[in-house]
């Protein structure tokens, strides 16, 4: 059994929300394409992840841990790589502790973060989708998000770091039918410069992103041939709406000031907790299956370990 002196804390620095940021991006815009809504809370969940996982890679390092980076096997995301521990794929799994209260609470008594169940992801429990030898690393950050402009504003007051953004929603600018949007212009009701970044995919489905500085009343247009825009990103930390005009729609769409989400990620602390044998997982779901063959839950044979299942994250590094 996990005890507290087997997980490993790492401090969390800005510089690792933007890795996180950025590699949420990507993925969105290499979603095959988005259909689902934007959810606010699955962005935040993703730029922890990224950042978690990253940051134990630079422990790795500090520890002279060899671990290999492999490519992705999801067509999907060509550019993402799977760690690999001892030649085992590693699967990382990291919920993010942004809740005020469950924050508190773990700052009063540590020792809470090993009776916290993991929800693991749907794919979990699909054999298809990953072997027995996998390696299963649990992860947690703490750290607070923004949700509402009542929140934003308070870290405008403490003056600190924002990135507001705009995912399109369904195949709003491409996606449908793989085809040049040609040109795309943006406009803003500003009374002084605003810079976009804007970002998707061109021909080759290759990402690609430009900036733009759009001035008052005048209408700017983005320079690169793109097949699918997905976001676009205010730089500015003021709200603004931005009108933007293509070919393909029936009228202009616009992004007004609170459809602006701020997904930055104010992390403080990474707990790498342990890992589990996808092997031993699928062994404790048969078992709990087993057991509680009346219950609508094992029909699915799923099985949540607490922290306290795990095993200590460094007999991996032997």
């Amino acid at each position: 059994m996990l005890s507290l002196s087997d997980v490993v804390r790492l401090p969390y620095t800005p510089d690792l929300t933007l890795a996180g940021i950025a590699d949420t991006c990507r993925k969105r815009a290499r979603a095959a394409y988005p259909s689902q809504p934007v959810i606010l809370e699955n962005l935040h969940a993703s730029v922890a992840s990224t950042a978690s996982e990253l940051a134990f890679r630079r422990y790795l390092d500090q520890q002279h841990v060899a671990y290999q980076l492999r490519k992705s096997p999801t067509p999907n995301n060509p550019d993402q790589r799977v760690l690999e521990l001892a030649g085992n794929r590693c699967e990382w799994i990291c919920p993010l502790i942004s809740n005020h209260s469950d924050i508190q609470q773990l700052r009063e008594d540590a020792n809470r973060l090993l009776a916290l169940t993991v929800r693991l992801p749907r794919y979990t429990f699909i054999p298809s989708l990953a072997g027995d030898e996998d390696r299963m690393i649990f992860s947690f950050v703490i750290g607070l998000v923004t949700r509402t402009s009542r929140e934003l504003e308070k870290t405008r007051t403490g003056q600190q770091p924002e990135y507001l953004i705009h995912f399109f929603p369904k195949p709003t600018f491409g996606g449908q039918y793989w085809t040049p949007l040609g040109q795309i212009e943006l406009q803003a009701n500003c009374r002084q410069p605003v810079g976009l970044e804007c970002a998707g995919l061109n021909g080759e489905r290759i990402f690609q992103s430009e900036e733009i500085v759009l001035e008052p009343g005048q209408t700017s247009c983005l320079q690169k041939d793109y097949y699918s825009l997905v976001y676009v990103h205010l730089k500015e930390a003021f709200d603004v709406r931005v009108e933007i005009n293509n070919q393909i729609l029936s009228r202009p769409y616009s992004i007004e000031p609170a459809e602006w989400q701020n997904i930055w990620v104010y992390g403080t602390n990474i707990y790498v907790a342990g890992y589990l044998p996808r092997r031993e997982l699928r062994y404790l779901q048969r078992r709990r299956a087993n057991s509680n063959r009346n219950e609508i839950e094992s029909l699915t044979g799923k099985y949540f370990p607490t922290v306290a299942d795990l095993h200590p994250i460094t007999n991996l590094f032997h």
